[in-house]
């Protein structure tokens, strides 16, 4: 069975550049997607490129387990948060405005999809300002840009909603920048082994969350 080097070796086009690209689309597919079935499988291919980044710094069999704690973690979010779809589809009210039939919804963000591309872009140039200034010691310039891209692009999706799933791919995000560093200047098992477990129990604990959905507001409080 080849190893993890050897299957990077025989697909040239993953090459550093390459996951870094793909980190920064993926983080950005969070931020300006809505559904959220596109963003749990933007979140399982970020799981993978960072993989491929790490695969450099750390063994192989580590940087398997460390996939395969990714990809735990996406099935955990994707049940909750279909479990919470069904339990709101079942109780959903149907709302009568001007005689028109209209299903009543959440936004997923506060903010349009223009603002938040803004941001993405506002995010990308104070991501490569630190990038200049402010170099991680002991990392590479590309694991440095993808540091602090996914560390800050974390953050901003954070702060953009209130949402718990959404919040939770944040928080995610940002731990997979953090570990992007963390790991590769302290390369030894344990480490990996702590990190990998904190974000399994980061993600039962955003499953958790997530099944209790937001209530809807009160029709009564629409109305005057």
């Amino acid at each position: 069975m080849p190893s993890w080097p050897e299957v990077l070796a025989l697909m040239p086009f993953l090459s550093e550049t390459t996951a870094v690209v793909g980190l920064v689309v993926t983080s950005s597919l969070i931020v300006l997607l809505r559904d959220w079935r596109l963003s749990i499988l933007a979140l399982l291919i970020q799981y993978t490129l960072a993989n491929v980044l790490l695969v450099h710094f750390i063994p192989a069999e580590i940087s398997l387990f460390k996939f395969i704690v990714g990809a735990m973690i996406c099935p955990i979010l994707f049940v909750s948060r279909r479990r919470v779809d069904e339990q709101v589809n079942s109780a959903r009210r149907v709302r009568w405005k001007g005689g028109v039939r209209v299903w009543a919804s959440h936004e997923v963000f506060g903010v349009g999809l223009p603002f938040r591309f803004l941001a993405v872009v506002l995010v990308g140039l104070i991501a490569y300002g630190f990038l200049q200034r402010l170099a991680l010691h002991g990392v590479p310039p590309y694991l440095n840009f993808a540091v602090y891209w996914l560390g800050l692009m974390g953050l901003l999706t954070m702060m953009l909603t209130g949402r718990p799933f959404r919040a939770g791919l944040g928080l995610l995000t940002f731990m997979t920048g953090f570990e992007l560093y963390y790991v590769a200047i302290e390369r030894g098992l344990v480490v990996t082994g702590v990190m990998g477990a904190l974000q399994l129990m980061l993600a039962l604990s955003l499953a958790y969350l997530i099944s209790f959905p937001v209530p809807e507001a009160s029709e009564g409080a629409n109305r005057k």
